[in-house]
Parts: structure tokens; C-alpha cells; sequence
């Protein structure tokens, strides 16, 4: 079997101090920039369960890779430097607006186009149109989690922003191209080590 997907280079923008909840050193200066990498291919891994729901929602078919928002579909922890624990989400919200595809044309262009979505992606960063996504987290205590009336680990719950809001932390940018597909892109995810904050 062999996969489909796109990489794209940038830079990561800490914007919002989440130091309260974090004690990675990444999260520690507002302003600051590191190298990005972002590798991505179709699987059948665990977070892929939660896009299956979305594309078979009212939510529709993304218009490629720039106008979809991006979730890490487990929980994490975080740990802060008092050594406070919380449960967390991950959220990427597409800067470029969603924007979705007809069934109809969704089928059409997978015969004439099947790497239209990829090609977006690249003609948007050659043409230095940036796709860029903000980077939000959800928190939420242990003591919630326990009272919660739905299991906060469960992939295919959504927790409510009412009660857990959206806490914003950052900038995703993809700014370059790779040069080399093979050599840049599709070494970088194996071995599992290579997809990292530099």
C-alpha cells in the first residue's frame, strides 16, 4: 500500500504565554520562532477515526489541505513547573477560512485532479501566499474530568468550548517547499524521532 500526503516547511510563533499549564521550554517566549516541520500522509492511525466522522458530517469534504482545521484527537497531559497536571486538546484553526468541496466536484476532481489538494498547498507557499493555522489548546483539571458526564478520552468526543475554552498559544506557518519530496518529506516520518520541534 502506498500513501498519499504533502510536507511543507515553516516556522512555529509562540504568541500566547501557556507556561501556567505547560512546562515545555518551547511554550516559555512569547515572539519567539522555531522551525516547523509537517510531515503528512493518509493511514490508518489512530487520529484518522476522528476526519472519518467530519467527512461523513455535515461538515463536508475540505478544499484541500489550507482551508481544514487540524485537531490532535487524543488527550494529552501537561505538566506545569509546580508539577500541576491537566488534560489537554489540541486544535489547529485554518487562518485561510474553511472551505469545502461538492461531492460532485470532490469525485470529479479525484479522476482529472488527484493531487489538486496538494497542489494548492504548493502553489499557495511558491507564490509566498503563507497558509498559516492558529494553535489553540483545551484544558481541562483532573477533578472535571472525573465529574464529567462523557469520558474525556473517548476520540470521538468534541469537548464543549462552552465549558472548555479555547486558550490560544500560537501561529503554524509553512513557508518553503520541499526541494527534494523524497529526501526532505517522506524520511522525515520515518523514523518517528525526525517529526519534532527543532
Amino acid at each position: 500500500m502506498h500513501t498519499k500526503g504533502a510536507g511543507a516547511f515553516g516556522y512555529f510563533e509562540i504568541t500566547y504565554n501557556i507556561t501556567k499549564y505547560s512546562k515545555a521550554k518551547v511554550f516559555e517566549h512569547i515572539g519567539k520562532s522555531l522551525i516547523a516541520t509537517w510531515p503528512g500522509t493518509s493511514g490508518a492511525c489512530g487520529p484518522s477515526l476522528c476526519i472519518v466522522f467530519f467527512l461523513f458530517s455535515d461538515r463536508g469534504i475540505p478544499d484541500g489541505h489550507r482551508h481544514m482545521n487540524g485537531y490532535g484527537s487524543h488527550t494529552f497531559k501537561l505538566v506545569n513547573a509546580k508539577g500541576e497536571d491537566v488534560y489537554c486538546k489540541f486544535h489547529y484553526k485554518t487562518d485561510q477560512g474553511i472551505k469545502n468541496l461538492l461531492v460532485e466536484d470532490a469525485a470529479r476532481l479525484s479522476h482529472e485532479d488527484p493531487d489538486y489538494g496538494l497542489q494548492g498547498l504548493f502553489n499557495a507557499i511558491a507564490t509566498g501566499n503563507y497558509p498559516s493555522w492558529t494553535f489553540y489548546i483545551q484544558v481541562m483539571t483532573f477533578s472535571q474530568a472525573e465529574s464529567s458526564p462523557f469520558t474525556p478520552f473517548n476520540v470521538t468526543k468534541i469537548w464543549p468550548h462552552k465549558d472548555y475554552p479555547l486558550i490560544p498559544v500560537g501561529k503554524l506557518v509553512l513557508n518553503r517547499n520541499p526541494v527534494n519530496y523524497f529526501a526532505e518529506v517522506e524520511q522525515l516520518v520515518r523514523p518517528e524521532q525526525h517529526a519534532a520541534w527543532h
